[in-house]
């Protein structure tokens, strides 16, 4: 075989294989989680993370339970955190683990049956932006804008709360 084709059937192999993981994220109805919607609108779920991927450096899957829990007003996180601090308290802080009280939390939906949440969280250390995607089957993204660090972002499942 040559070169090109061994080229070409490679790329066409990462081009399928990227196809059906989105076509897996986009699924509708027939893979809808019972009582997501529900948790959602109530405030009341997990995302637990299986992904990192930081700004700089390469993605790294995550063996260790790591969450965010929505809980009402208030959100508890529990992400590891790689990337750079441009300002940090004596002792290196807490990073991304932290238990806050939301503010400016809203929800659109997509065209795709997508949730789409925003909202900002205070610690004593940061200014925390949230921005989430939640798909009807549980597929996740977590992203997540630091006033004094990088940007880092992660990929889950989530669940109503009180089912993990």
């Amino acid at each position: 075989m040559t070169m090109k084709k061994t080229v070409f059937l490679l790329m066409a192999a990462v081009a399928l294989t990227l196809a059906g993981c989105s076509a897996n994220k986009s699924q509708g109805s027939a893979g809808e989680i019972p009582g997501l919607a529900d948790a959602i609108a109530n405030k009341e779920y997990v995302i637990n993370a299986n992904m990192m991927l930081p700004t700089s450096g390469p993605g790294k899957v995550l063996s260790s339970p790591y969450s965010i829990k929505v809980s009402g007003d208030r959100i508890t996180s529990h992400l590891p955190y790689f990337g750079k601090a441009y300002s940090l308290p004596y002792g290196g802080g807490e990073g991304l683990i932290f238990e806050g009280t939301m503010t400016g939390y809203e929800v659109k939906y997509g065209r795709q049956g997508e949730a789409k949440i925003n909202f900002s969280v205070r610690t004593d250390e940061d200014l925390y932006k949230f921005n989430l995607t939640i798909f009807p089957n549980g597929s996740s993204t977590i992203s997540i804008n630091p006033n004094n660090k990088q940007s880092i972002s992660f990929n889950g499942d989530a669940e109503p709360a009180g089912k993990q």
